[in-house]
């Protein structure tokens, strides 16, 4: 149950459809977990009788390789005895378009170069891009400058998947099942003593608090406008394919300071502040603000090599009458909302 797919069970034939706690007449099934039981909590939706099928394109036809977004598929092309309807709950996947020339060129010269072994970070960045077209940006994180986090041997490689949707912000990252097979990909090419882990990055989430006054726009309208702009400079590779995500995450306080209040339709901006929802190695998470007592330095600073900071869609904003100062105030943890902070 760590990524989607389909799941076959076995009945046992004497399985009885009596049951002292659940309702009768039917057969009641129960899946246990040996580990990573909190996977199940990502669980969307479950359906039966769920089959894969298969398109096979002829040669040099390359027009289905895009893939077909959910609910394409409504019926059968023939009818079949017992068939009484047809989903497609996802979109389809899988399919390589073929190499362009420069492409081709590339993939030659890059092949010549590694000569399909990971030996350096680089050669285990070009490989997995090349393997699996699904991802977008990978980073190879060693020892070296990094020790309080990687043990001498051990390698990190932080995977980040092609965004789909730019439209839609949301927390890119792959299933544990996809990691997995990117970790064995690579197992097969590096040295057999080397430990390789491969992850998603830690998204910590940046929420901004401030008092504004807008100007020639209604609050609501000024509001939208400034979370999307914002997250936009936080988050440029969200929207940008060709740039990319800035692992370590940081970010200087009067650089977006500034940016806000240079913005068209933003006329006053005081009492800003920024709370961060910070996470150290070991997973815990923690609130971070600029307005709090104890904070010191310009920055704000990713707990891990491969933190990436992302914009909280809630934030605090109070709006003005007229321009006057107001001293930064903390986000408490009563005003934020679980799942959504």
């Amino acid at each position: 149950l760590i990524e989607t797919g389909i799941i076959s069970l076995r009945l046992p034939k004497d399985a009885q459809r009596s049951e002292i706690l659940m309702p009768d007449n039917r057969y009641w099934i129960g899946v246990n977990l040996r580990n990573k039981a909190e996977l199940v909590s990502k669980t969307k939706r479950i359906y039966t009788n769920a089959v894969l099928t298969e398109y096979k394109l002829e040669i040099g036809n390359q027009e289905r390789i895009y893939p077909l977004p959910t609910f394409t598929i409504r019926e059968l092309e023939e009818p079949i005895p017992g068939v009484m309807g047809v989903v497609q709950p996802l979109p389809s996947f899988g399919g390589k378009r073929g190499w362009s020339d420069i492409q081709y060129f590339n993939k030659v010269s890059e092949r010549l170069r590694h000569k399909n072994r990971a030996i350096s970070r680089w050669d285990i960045e070009r490989l997995v891009l090349n393997q699996f077209e699904e991802v977008g940006q990978v980073k190879c994180i060693g020892n070296f400058q990094n020790e309080q986090f990687i043990r001498k041997g051990n390698i990190i490689v932080i995977v980040i998947p092609k965004i789909k949707d730019s439209s839609r912000f949301y927390e890119p990252t792959f299933s544990q099942g996809e990691l997995n097979r990117i970790k064995v990909y690579l197992q097969e090419l590096t040295n057999p003593f080397t430990q390789i882990e491969v992850r998603n990055p830690t998204y910590e989430y940046l929420r901004i608090k401030g008092k504004i006054i807008f100007n020639e726009l209604e609050s609501g309208e000024g509001i939208l406008n400034l979370v999307n702009d914002t997250a936009q400079f936080i988050c440029p590779w969200f929207f940008a394919n060709k740039m990319q995500a800035a692992l370590g995450g940081s970010i200087k306080i009067s650089d977006l300071f500034n940016w806000i209040q240079g913005l068209p339709y933003v006329e006053y901006l005081t009492g800003f502040s920024i709370g961060q929802i910070k996470a150290d190695i070991s997973n815990k998470v923690y609130l971070v603000d600029t307005a709090n007592e104890d904070f010191v330095g310009e920055n704000l600073e990713g707990g891990t090599p491969w933190s990436v900071f992302l914009l909280s869609m809630n934030h605090d904003f109070e709006l003005l009458e007229k321009p006057e100062y107001h001293e930064a105030t903390p986000t408490k943890l009563s005003e934020m909302r679980i799942g959504e902070d």
